[in-house]
């Protein structure tokens, strides 16, 4: 379970994301996917979490002119504790956009022991 301030920022993330990959990207199209996958890997104490949304089968990506909420929400400085590890790739074939952070920076604590959903 992600802390409130991390759930709030990873939810305008994935709000993002998403209308991007619907307005311009591979949901515009009626053959285009997007595949998400996320994990928590490693021991408790050093234990990773990771995200990855990527696009296929949409229009040929173009780099942005201008910074959306994905790269401009997640790189100012009070937030940049939430979304650590960030990498976007605006690939010709999809755009891929990736998360890797220690879990103990984005996890609730409960009882000095992280909450398992």
């Amino acid at each position: 379970m992600l802390n409130p301030r991390v759930a709030q920022t990873f939810a305008l993330l994935m709000h993002e994301l998403a209308t991007n990959a619907t307005k311009y990207g591979a949901l515009s199209r009626p053959d285009g996917q997007v595949a998400i996958h996320w994990s928590i890997e490693g021991a408790v104490a050093e234990a990773r979490f990771k995200f990855q949304w990527q696009e296929r089968d949409g229009p040929p990506v173009v780099p942005p002119t201008h910074q959306g909420l994905v790269a401009s929400y997640s790189k100012r400085p009070q937030h940049r504790i939430l979304v650590p590890h960030r990498r976007s790739d605006f690939a010709p074939e999809g755009l891929s956009y990736e998360i890797d952070a220690p879990l103990s920076v984005l996890a609730a604590v409960s009882g000095g022991r992280w909450k398992r959903a």
